[in-house]
């Protein structure tokens, strides 16, 4: 399928600070949306405006066909967040909109175009080493059920509506086509600082989050927080905001 990033629907603005400092734009986890990052405009203070990209086949875009593979999301992406690069901006991914960045910034080195003041790269393994996904992408919808209750990410009721079941499931095998299609482009460290946010019960290892480090050549640090794959909406998600907060002060936020 193609895609062009045109329209607000690809960027939302839930809280309008025309005066803010510093933009943070949130990029969504495989099989979820922008609702999982629903508390974080009110959370944050007044000199942080968050945008939040919704790619296709989810929430408000459920009717639309869903990207399915990584170059394609990635080009999207950088179309629907380049009006909004005209401040001081920082980029947060988890999961799948974690690798999502990491190639929008390496697409924005290669064209010299401004980059975030920090990458927050959260509940993904380093870009270089493969996705999990690709043991998952072509497994039975049962399984894909039973990881979805398993992750947590995704609100238990709606996976006991058979109907929102038949629009999920293809949605996230076409995510789990982007993760396991994403490459790395430039193969050198990006000038950014990245920070690294974890479960402490997730799955991945820790020393796939320390890999991050090979991509940045302004620092990187690991921050871990308590719960699984989803801790971002769990109980440390004050935890998790804070740090954030604390990073996109201006001091900090700076390379």
């Amino acid at each position: 399928m193609t895609a062009v990033a045109t329209g607000a629907q690809w960027v939302m603005r839930p809280v309008l600070r025309p005066s803010a400092a510093i933009r943070l734009i949130c990029i969504h986890a495989a099989g979820s949306g922008p609702a999982m990052f629903r508390p974080w405009p009110a959370a944050l203070p007044d000199h942080v405006e968050v945008l939040l990209l919704q790619l296709p086949g989810r929430e408000a875009r459920i009717a639309e066909p869903p990207i399915d593979d990584y170059k394609m999301a990635v080009t999207a992406a950088r179309h629907a967040v380049q009006p909004y690069l005209d401040r001081p901006w920082a980029l947060f991914g988890h999961s799948m909109g974690a690798r999502i960045g990491f190639g929008l910034i390496e697409s924005l080195i290669a064209d010299g175009d401004a980059l975030p003041r920090r990458l927050f790269a959260s509940g993904c393994p380093a870009p270089h080493i493969p996705a999990a996904a690709g043991e998952h992408r072509s497994s039975s919808d049962e399984y894909l059920l039973d990881e979805l209750r398993r992750l947590g990410g995704t609100p238990a009721e709606a996976l006991r509506e058979p109907k929102l079941v038949e629009l999920i499931l293809p949605t996230l095998r076409a995510d789990l086509r982007v993760c396991t299609t994403a490459t790395v482009r430039q193969h050198q460290a990006l000038p950014v600082p990245i920070t690294v946010l974890g479960g402490a019960d997730d799955d991945i290892p820790m020393e796939q989050l320390t890999a991050w480090s090979r991509w940045s050549s302004a620092g990187t640090e690991v921050l871990l927080f308590m719960g699984g794959h989803f801790f971002l909406t769990g109980r440390a998600q004050p935890q998790a905001i804070g740090a954030v907060t604390a990073r996109l002060s201006d001091r900090a936020a700076t390379p």
